[in-house]
């Protein structure tokens, strides 16, 4: 199941068993509180995060959190789609003990939030636990945002090979995987010196609207030794790291990666015919060829069936996000947001939109609530500051920076938005200090201190 993809409360989310599996047990460590903790994992299983987030948050407030409360509470907020309280919450609980499942759902909020800046060095460190299958669940669909190519590829190969469930998203995360690294394969190779063989035999193919790229693998075969033709993605993918800039390297590997990928879609249309899944990756194999109109028609289609509309529209509103479609992109982000209110993405979504379109007085009422929170999330007070700096009000936008550096010290997006913003203002000595701390965070990165840029 592709959690980025599944909205807290719907029947998606309550089978998210690869979140759930990361509670950990705590009546031997609280004694006599069992019975109160058996009711917040009971709550959690039948979907009640909010009370599950009650129940953790009491035993909070009676002394110092251990690392394995912090993590349940960090899986409830998650589940309620509180994503930065969640983030927040991990972090404290990575800061007390390494454990894999927290990394996991950490690496997962910051990719909720399209903060993939944050995840990366998350996704990194992760790859140390892919013995554990639960990790790899977890954070498989962020490893497709946010990581490299063949590490979306090879996450999803081992689930599937492992026959973890659920299978039908499993294959279908392969395909995509594959997907994506076939595109950014062939992407590289359009800009490598010695490409116009394997240019020509891509573009052949693409006028014949043929599945087969292959006509210039003799070519590379005879330029590039080393190569085979027997050899599969992963066997490719590893040469990568001696010859990234081989022109032979990329060009088979971009096709047998797109091979693959066809491959896999193919077999998951015969075996999981009219699956969610199934159809969101059409729609967005239409979306990439091109065919805008005919991948909108699909998600439309999809979010009419009641059934299975759960997460659409933020689909939909990405689409629009990556055309530039804004008012479009607002519309689906405000109706999934409605269907969701808790779903902290679709909320940041509607404030990046407002922001794109230029509509600021609607963004600063949007974000006066969010902002006005205990904790707010570093991404609401980012947006308010550029919404109050567009509207000439350098001393709101310098007040909401500075409420940041308090709640995500180690931001390096902040204090360089601050440093910045003293310049205008005429604050020459304050703009070095903030300048220097953003200097000293972006050499010094580590998923315990907190995030880097947004």
């Amino acid at each position: 199941m592709d959690l980025r993809l599944a909205p807290p409360g719907s029947a998606v989310a309550r089978r998210t068993w690869q979140v759930l599996i990361l509670t950990i047990v705590l009546g031997e460590r609280l004694m006599g509180q069992t019975t109160d903790l058996h009711a917040a994992q009971r709550a959690l299983d039948r979907g009640d995060y909010k009370r599950a987030e009650e129940v953790y948050r009491t035993f909070m407030s009676s002394g110092p959190a251990s690392a394995e409360l912090l993590n349940n509470l960090g899986i409830a907020l998650h589940l309620q789609g509180k994503s930065s309280e969640a983030i927040a919450v991990l972090r404290r609980a990575l800061r007390l003990k390494e454990m894999p499942g927290t990394l996991a759902l950490l690496g997962l909020s910051y990719c909720r939030l399209r903060q993939f800046d944050d995840a990366v060095p998350i996704l990194e460190r992760a790859k140390r636990y892919f013995a554990d299958s639960n990790v790899l669940s977890v954070l498989g669909p962020c490893y497709l945002d946010a990581g490299e190519p063949m590490d979306g590829v090879l996450v999803y190969k081992e689930l599937v090979k492992r026959e973890i469930a659920p299978a039908d998203e499993n294959m279908v995360n392969l395909a995509r995987a594959n997907f994506r690294a076939s595109k950014h394969f062939l992407g590289l190779l359009e800009s490598a010196p010695g490409n116009k063989e394997y240019m020509g035999a891509i573009q052949a193919a693409r006028q014949n609207s043929s599945p087969d790229a292959r006509g210039a693998f003799a070519v590379a075969l005879r330029n590039a030794p080393y190569l085979r033709l027997d050899m599969g993605v992963e066997e490719l993918g590893k040469l990568l790291r001696k010859h990234p800039n081989d022109p032979a390297l990329l060009y088979m590997l971009g096709v047998v990666c797109g091979e693959e990928a066809m491959q896999n879609f193919l077999l998951c249309q015969s075996r999981y015919a009219g699956s969610v899944g199934v159809r969101r990756l059409h729609a967005e194999i239409l979306a990439s060829q091109g065919r805008h109109e005919e991948a909108v028609a699909e998600y439309e289609a999809l979010i009419r069936a009641s059934s299975t509309a759960s997460g659409v529209h933020y689909d939909l509103a990405m689409l629009y996000h990556k055309s530039g479609a804004w008012d479009k992109a607002l519309r689906e982000f405000e109706l999934e947001q409605l269907a969701h209110p808790e779903d902290e993405q679709a909320v940041a979504g509607i404030s990046e939109c407002l922001l794109r379109l230029e509509r600021y007085e609607a963004l600063n009422r949007h974000l006066k609530p969010i902002t006005a929170a205990k904790e707010p999330p570093e991404w609401a007070l980012l947006d308010a500051a550029s919404a109050a700096q567009a509207l000439g009000r350098l001393d709101d936008a310098i007040r909401y920076l500075r409420q940041a550096t308090l709640h995500y010290p180690d931001s390096p997006t902040v204090h360089y938005r601050l440093s910045r913003l003293y310049s205008l203002t005429g604050q020459p000595d304050l703009a070095r200090q903030e300048g220097a701390v953003f200097s000293r965070l972006k050499g010094y990165q580590d998923v315990r201190r907190g995030p880097e840029e947004r």
